[in-house]
């Protein structure tokens, strides 16, 4: 029943070599035209069913959700484009899955019993809750790294949200919460980024704020000049930080948003905008500083309105436009939001299949790299 999360360990080792021959070549993952392939359901049939792909670790491992034969969502695990049923196969107990590292370890939500209900990881074949004084860890937002550092947010109130960081049994809060405040992301060191919807810290106003965190030392992010708003959504090794400034605001929501990236203390803009769109955001990006996201021509922010994107060394592309001009799928794909990266370049994405007008996920490959997985 859990053979096929935990044969993906066995994998590592062949994969290694492929692996560092890609990384060493990733510099050019901009300019690299892709191939692509469709993931499917939990029913295993192509262009059926609801799949959204969320993330995907180095071992081209891959989590989201999917609909099962009886059309329900489901969390889902890919492994060598198989699906997996996440909540079947762990006895119900796994209700989200929200994290992936290079252990092939997840992190989400999950049961314990039926009026119990907290984080968990699966490592090792088995579901486990991290406990701390006897009581379950609750959260949302569960993001993990290579350590199996885990970072959260636990909803406190109707409206207020703290952010939460957990190794080993020990729990603490993560430095310079304000309220509803959210962790996106958190790197191999440890170092977690975020968001602060209403920042005291910032000004009388409240408006959003962006934050990095790591033990007694905090940095906010500070919007782009002329903004009044900012978010953050990813975090690489180099502790480069990508995310939204955003421009107006109408009532309670902020538009107009432009993608930013955060260097050296400094956020700068990546003109992520493609020419007649309004808005767009970065969504992941890796250790080479490729960047993927979307830009839309709707106001606010609307990927599924707009175009998947990729950025690198200050140029960015209409991610649909990369795909090989000899990959059979080319004529059939309009990518909207590119969902992650991994240090190979791979891509998740979700885009159209215009035969049919449904909403699909997409594994995108560099056809640099050997295709591994046919």
């Amino acid at each position: 029943m859990n053979t096929r999360v935990s044969m993906k360990a066995l994998a590592i080792a062949s994969f290694a070599v492929l692996a560092a021959d890609g990384l060493e070549q990733r510099a050019v993952a901009a300019e690299d035209t892709y191939r692509v392939r469709e993931l499917r359901d939990l029913t295993n049939r192509a262009g059926v069913g609801t799949v959204q792909a969320n993330h995907l670790n180095n071992m081209s491992e891959i989590i989201g959700y999917s609909t099962d034969a009886s059309g329900t969502l489901r969390p889902t695990f890919w492994n060598h484009f198989f699906p997996t049923n996440l909540y079947t196969a762990y006895n119900q107990q796994i209700a989200s899955v929200e994290g992936i590292n290079d252990r092939s370890e997840l992190v989400g939500a999950g049961t314990i019993s039926p009026d119990r209900f907290g984080v968990y990881i699966l490592r090792r074949g088995k579901v486990e809750f991290p406990m701390y004084s006897g009581f379950e860890l609750h959260g949302a937002g569960v993001v993990l790294n290579n350590r199996g550092e885990i970072a959260f947010h636990w909803f406190t109130g109707d409206t207020t949200a703290d952010s939460y960081y957990w190794f080993n049994g020990v729990l603490r809060g993560v430095d310079g919460n304000d309220e509803e405040n959210s962790a996106a992301a958190i790197n191999n060191a440890g170092v977690i980024c975020g968001t602060s919807s209403f920042d005291t810290r910032v000004g009388p106003t409240n408006p959003p704020a962006a934050w990095v965190s790591r033990p007694n030392r905090l940095a906010l992010i500070p919007p782009l000049p002329g903004d009044t708003g900012v978010g953050a959504s990813d975090i690489n090794d180099h502790n480069e930080v990508v995310g939204e400034s955003f421009t107006t605001a109408e009532g309670a929501f902020y538009v107009n948003g432009r993608a930013y990236l955060w260097q050296d203390g400094v956020a700068s803009d990546l003109h992520m905008t493609l020419p007649g769109h309004l808005n767009s955001g970065p969504t992941a990006l890796n250790d080479s500083t490729v960047i993927v996201g979307w830009s839309s021509s709707v106001r606010g922010s609307a990927p599924n309105a707009g175009k998947a994107v990729i950025w690198h060394d200050g140029t960015t592309r209409d991610l649909t436009a990369q795909i090989d001009a000899s990959d059979p799928l080319k004529r059939y794909v309009k990518l909207f939001i590119a969902t992650d990266i991994n240090d190979a370049g791979e891509i998740l994405a979700q885009g159209v299949d215009t035969r049919t007008g449904n909403v699909r996920a997409y594994f995108l490959r560099p056809m640099r790299l050997p295709n591994i997985n046919p």
